[in-house]
């Protein structure tokens, strides 16, 4: 064991990128079946993180932070440029891991985490170009809100090997597997032959006895004879003629055994389509406060919230709909958000001011768009997502 790490190490101060990429990977397996030499690594991960550029290698290195933050003193301030060059960061793989990275880390050193992984989830929830990290950002936001505790207990599994490597398992065993891969097999790790009844099992049942007390062996595939061992013609003419009648109680002629066909209904008519919105609109303060004040207000009205209303979650369940926030804020009683979109079928670029008075639980809103077409829609989604909060 301790040969391996010092090989590993050696690897890494190679100054071939490729060569310390696999090492760090390799690195991350190491330690994920045996946890204690993370001491020999301690003090060198932090120049990792600055001369790695490979996502696999990156993706390793946060879940090592993920592990083992508890004991890298600087652990925060290494993952800190990865969270404000989020944006920037192209690979999925590697934003998914450095979301799970930081709501783990949070779990472990909540003073320094929490201003990074609020700027964190932001960012993540407001970008819509992954749609697996945006979901996940959406299920760690909410877990946090709802019971920081139990978001803990759920999240922060040991992730440590008890078991063998799929390479170290014996051979014919993992011949077996993988024979039977995308099924159960994989994830139990045997045959399917071990915890699934063959069909011969299911069909050894014994034959059920008919009403002289005696069991009936036919077979369900066999077909019916008669005395004479011909198939009984009277039978299979009263079954056309009971198939023939089922058919005719359907009002739809199948085979072609009906005189007359009912009139046919007519078809229903189209639904009205829904809004779709574009995830690609992209606004910035400047932009929004000129559109704001060249426009003139297309639709206003009030809402009567649910005493029930979580203010709060309005800018997050929007944002699934690609409903965009530009800014938030509260002034006394009253919560205040400018919100924008584009409508995909028409362009138009749709804003939006609401205010929720915390006390009345009263919303109101004004939008404007630069074509009044989609208006309607927009305003109808707004109340609905106030309904539901």
């Amino acid at each position: 064991g301790g040969a391996v790490v010092e090989q590993l190490m050696k690897f890494l101060e190679v100054d071939i990128e490729h060569v310390s990429a696999e090492a760090i990977i390799s690195m991350k397996n190491l330690l994920r079946k045996y946890p204690d030499r993370i001491e020999r690594f301690i003090h060198g991960i932090g120049a990792f993180f600055k001369n790695v550029d490979d996502s696999e290698a990156k993706v390793s290195l946060l879940w090592m932070i993920a592990e083992y933050g508890h004991v890298i003193p600087e652990s925060p301030y290494l993952i800190e440029p990865l969270i404000d060059g989020f944006a920037d960061e192209t690979s999925q793989a590697v934003r998914l891991e450095l979301l799970s990275t930081a709501v783990r880390l949070f779990f472990r050193r909540p003073a320094e985490m929490q201003a990074m992984l609020g700027r964190l989830l932001d960012a993540a929830i407001a970008d819509a170009s992954f749609t697996d990290v945006h979901d996940r950002a959406m299920l760690y936001y909410r877990l946090l809100q709802t019971d920081v505790n139990e978001a803990d207990r759920v999240l922060s599994k040991w992730a440590t090997v008890e078991r063998l490597f799929v390479e170290e398992a014996p051979s014919e065993l993992q011949d077996r597997i993988f024979e039977e891969f995308n099924t159960l097999s994989v994830i139990y790790g045997e045959p399917s032959e071990r915890f699934v009844k063959s069909q011969t099992t299911l069909n050894s049942a014994e034959p059920v006895p008919t009403g002289n007390g005696e069991s009936d062996d036919v077979s369900p595939m066999a077909p019916l004879t008669g005395d004479d061992g011909e198939e009984d013609e009277g039978d299979d003419d009263e079954e056309e003629e009971e198939v023939a009648a089922g058919v005719q109680g359907t009002g739809i002629d199948l085979l072609g055994l009906m005189d007359e066909l009912p009139a046919a209904s007519p078809p229903a008519a189209p639904a009205t389509p829904s809004l779709a919105l574009s995830p690609a609109v992209v606004l910035d303060a400047a932009a929004f406060q000129a559109r704001w004040a060249s426009l003139a207000a297309a639709d206003t009205w009030s809402w009567q919230c649910a005493p029930t209303l979580a203010v709060d979650n309005l800018a997050p369940r929007l944002a699934e709909l690609y409903v965009k926030c530009m800014a938030f804020g509260n002034v006394n009683d009253l919560a205040k958000f400018y919100f924008f979109a584009q409508d995909a079928a028409s362009g138009s670029v749709m804003l939006a001011e609401v205010i929720v008075n915390r006390t009345s639980m009263t919303a109101t809103a004004t939008i404007k768009a630069t074509l009044p077409q989609p208006v309607p829609q927009f305003s109808q989604l707004l109340r609905e997502k106030l309904a539901t909060l």
